[in-house]
């Protein structure tokens, strides 16, 4: 395989020797081949000579990249020969994801198809970009068959997508977990405020907030849970659970060593991220509670009817949900920013499956592990803000606010966003960022 820049090729070229031995760093590039029956796959781009074997695993700096430590764990390059030879790009563009990642897009790679600048540029990212599977590529789904099976298949938004939405100009931040690529916002720096959204928003619903509370000197970190925003998307719908998505973000974060950190819950943050809040107490100073619930098998009737209508609609129409259950008249430019993660129904498997993860019965799966999280906090000693709009069926005022303030020792008395409907950060972010720092 070899020519330009990634030019198309279907010949395999047998390696008859290792070109150097393991451990050791290369002074030249590496010849371009590919060892017939996958076992090593040299990828050539003007900058990099990417290496992925069982024994020889690292990256090679022809000029800029400096020292880069190797990979914790290699991926297997499975059928590498008979992918090149049915041409399946995408397989090799998952293979140079990690350098588009590594350069922030100083090096283009083409294999059939140029891949998109991540504007990743950190050469730390080296080491986990390498660790999750070769079946994602950017920007369409590819299924291809690996040795594993916790994995679902994946579908990664394109990033263009993301591009010049209103008021978001975060930049982006990643954390590789179980092979899926998982998303954050990470602004500002003081004490942490790490804000947990819901179903089917994503970061964009804290963007309101994010400016307030950075110029008040907190550091705002916002994920993305897998199946949203800019986070890698399993389309199959039986990949997603609460124990799922709790284990994740609890990756995602712990590997940001927070301290004193405020937590800020909406809607199926809730159940997410008050359970990271009590399995993680030593790491949390505080809680905001915001329009949310604990589902321990007992619903309303507007959320039933919210359950029924995702169940029947699986091409969800995420910006018609988001201007149902808003107060302020959205422009389109915002239910546009809504919608982004999600251009097609196969992408939006996650936003589909948590109301149906939902216990709506005692014996359900998640509500033995929400009423030990409800148990925790009946114990909770630090202080909990809890600030319920009054338009909102799903939990309605002030009665869905008095369940935490009754529950929570230190909650006091529940604050009323006046005017705001379920999506309250969408409503009056402002205000709720008032509030928080008041607190």
């Amino acid at each position: 395989m070899a020519g330009g820049a990634f030019a198309p090729q279907r010949h395999v070229v047998r390696v008859d020797r290792i070109v150097q031995p393991a451990g050791q760093t290369l002074d030249r590039p590496l010849e371009v081949s590919v060892l017939e029956g996958g076992d090593l796959a040299a990828t050539v781009t003007d900058e990099v000579v990417m290496v992925v074997a069982a024994r020889i695993h690292r990256f090679v700096p022809r000029h800029s990249l400096g020292h880069v430590h190797p990979p914790r764990e290699m991926q297997a390059v499975e059928q590498l020969e008979s992918a090149v030879d049915a041409g399946r790009s995408h397989v090799l563009a998952a293979l140079a994801e990690p350098v588009r990642d590594l350069l922030g897009g100083h090096a283009a790679a083409e294999i059939g198809q140029r891949l998109e600048d991540d504007r990743a540029g950190r050469a730390e990212a080296v080491s986990v970009a390498l660790e999750r599977p070769l079946r994602v590529s950017d920007p369409v789904l590819h299924r291809v068959k690996d040795r594993l099976p916790s994995v679902a298949d994946l579908f990664r938004t394109p990033h263009d997508r993301f591009d010049g939405l209103p008021g978001y100009d975060f930049e982006p931040h990643w954390h590789l977990v179980d092979g899926l690529r998982l998303h954050y916002v990470d602004e500002g720096s003081g004490d942490p405020i790490v804000c947990f959204h819901g179903e089917p928003t994503w970061a964009y619903l804290y963007r309101r907030m994010l400016a307030p509370l950075v110029s008040a000197g907190r550091r705002v970190i916002c994920p993305d849970y897998p199946g949203f925003g800019r986070s890698d998307k399993p389309t199959d719908r039986r990949w997603y659970s609460y124990d799922r998505h709790v284990e994740h973000v609890s990756a995602l974060l712990g590997s940001l060593d927070l301290r004193d950190a405020t937590v800020v819950v909406q809607d199926w943050g809730g159940p997410i991220g008050l359970r990271w809040a009590v399995e993680n107490a030593e790491r949390v100073a505080r809680l905001v509670i915001l329009n949310t619930g604990l589902f321990t098998g007992r619903v309303s009737k507007g959320f039933m009817a919210w359950r029924d209508f995702a169940e029947r609609n699986p091409d969800l129409p995420v910006g018609f949900v988001l201007q149902s259950a808003t107060t302020t008249e959205l422009p389109d430019e915002i239910l546009a920013a809504y919608e982004a993660p999600f251009p097609n129904a196969e992408s939006k498997a996650g936003a589909v499956q948590f109301p149906l993860l939902v216990p709506i019965s005692d014996e359900m799966e998640g509500a033995a592990e929400m009423r030990a999280v409800a148990d925790e906090l009946s114990r909770w000693d630090k202080p909990a803000l809890v600030a319920f709009s009054d338009c909102d069926p799903v939990f309605p005022y002030p009665r869905a606010g008095e369940y935490f303030c009754s529950l929570i020792p230190r909650a006091g008395e529940q604050v009323k966003i006046a005017g705001a409907a379920h999506f309250l950060p969408e409503d009056r972010g402002e205000r709720i960022a008032e509030e928080i720092l008041r607190f």
